[in-house]
């Protein structure tokens, strides 16, 4: 049971962080009490390297969360505004009443996280389980996030893979209003996206992820990205373990064909290994129309590991993911 204090203090205290848990919390993180007021009450916080919390919302309070170590993401659902933002020592975010909340602990240190609780945490039957984040960041309704740059830059025997930046959104728009490029590249019956649309999808997935601009002479012809994982059914396969995803679409038409999405792939794979040195990295939700990119993946050193099947009426009637492992 999940208590701060069932009288708040009223006179002054002061108390060291306890050396272990209190408690688990229901969302599923290490919980270590610390003092309240009649107001709220603060507790500590703490998920393990790889882990994802179980997705709640509470019933009667409200919280204020400062970060104060580890790296990884904070997913929020408030009505129809839903969000993903990566979260870091000095990251401050609130979780107002009835919000729905998630969070990962990407790398290899546990999150930590100090929490406002107001008013003080009533009990064990506060916190009630609803859906998570489970899948790639939607389209935010009421908040466009700024793209979040890099400085990585990545070099095949053909290309150049320079990070995404605000300079890039006129290309991106065509390949984002092409329907050839967004029948394989998209697996929802979308034939053209807005400059509102993209930036808000563009800026959602950089919070997680490096996005990049792949050039060949100089000139753009592919976006990629590597992204921390956001499928649950692929978090929970794999307790502990660092996932990360690659995404990628030849937005010029006439370089299909040409083996640069190999190129693409293997940059990134050996970035993902070698310099963030992720576990295992994903392809995710190849769908059976598009063999081109399996084959890909597979040239790349990645095999199957599942197939899901689609529900009637979509464009993929199955499609799979496939994986590399570091070991491999």
């Amino acid at each position: 049971m999940l208590t701060i204090r069932e009288n708040p203090i009223l006179e002054f205290d002061t108390q060291k962080l306890p050396t272990t848990p209190d408690v688990t919390a229901p969302d599923g993180s290490d919980v270590r009490i610390l003092l309240g007021l009649q107001g709220g009450g603060m507790a500590h916080f703490e998920l393990q390297p790889g882990q994802t919390s179980k997705a709640v919302a509470h019933r009667t309070v409200e919280e204020i969360w400062f970060f104060l170590a580890g790296r990884g993401q904070m997913w929020r659902r408030q009505n129809d505004r839903e969000e993903i933002v990566a979260v870091e020592s000095g990251v401050c975010l609130t979780i107002p009443l009835g919000t729905h909340f998630q969070f990962r602990a990407l790398g290899d240190e546990p999150l930590a996280a100090i929490a406002v609780t107001m008013p003080p945490w009533p009990g064990e039957d506060e916190a009630y389980p609803v859906e998570g984040s489970g899948c790639r960041p939607r389209p935010i309704r009421q908040c466009t996030m700024p793209l979040n740059t890099h400085t990585v830059h990545l070099h095949t025997p053909r290309l150049h893979l320079r990070p995404m930046t605000d300079a890039d959104w006129d290309i991106l728009l065509r390949w984002n209003q092409d329907p050839d490029v967004l029948y394989y590249a998209d697996g929802s019956d979308v034939t053209a996206y807005t400059l509102g649309q993209i930036k808000r999808i563009y800026g959602g997935i950089s919070q997680a992820a490096f996005c990049f601009i792949a050039e060949l002479d100089g000139q753009p012809i592919a976006e990629a990205w590597l992204q921390a994982m956001n499928l649950s059914r692929i978090i929970e396969a794999h307790p502990g373990c660092d996932c990360r995803r690659i995404d990628l679409s030849i937005g010029e038409k006439q370089y299909w064909n040409k083996g640069l999405g190999i190129e693409i792939i293997r940059a990134l794979v050996d970035f993902g290994f070698a310099e963030e040195r992720a576990d295992f990295i994903f392809a995710c939700d190849i769908a059976d129309y598009n063999p081109r990119s399996r084959a890909a993946f597979a040239k790349a050193g990645f095999r199957v590991v599942a197939h899901i099947a689609q529900p009637p009426g979509g464009k993929a009637r199955s499609t799979c993911d496939m994986r590399i492992a570091q070991a491999e």
